[in-house]
């Protein structure tokens, strides 16, 4: 299996890293669902890691999707977008 293959697998419905999964645990929304939801939009992710240093997810969307304003922050050397009707 290359690394693009394995990295496939985190988008697996039910895959977990949990050692142990308990019913107080609450798991949350799998990475399935969530690639899912941005293929549905015609939109694609991209996942790319490095041993000790971390993993990034690039959300791409189409540019009609992108005309919502949005309040920019940057914490960390990242800079995230939300949405303004959430704020």
């Amino acid at each position: 299996m290359d690394d693009p293959q394995a990295l496939d697998l985190i988008f697996a419905p039910g895959f977990s890293t949990a050692a142990e999964v308990m019913s107080i645990s609450r798991r949350g929304v799998g990475l399935d669902v969530v690639k899912r939801n941005i293929q549905s939009l015609n939109g694609h992710i991209l996942t790319t890691t490095n041993l000790r240093q971390g993993t990034k997810f690039s959300l791409r969307l189409p540019l009609t999707l992108a005309t919502v304003e949005a309040l920019m922050i940057e914490t960390c050397g990242s800079i995230f977008a939300l949405p303004v009707t959430t704020v």
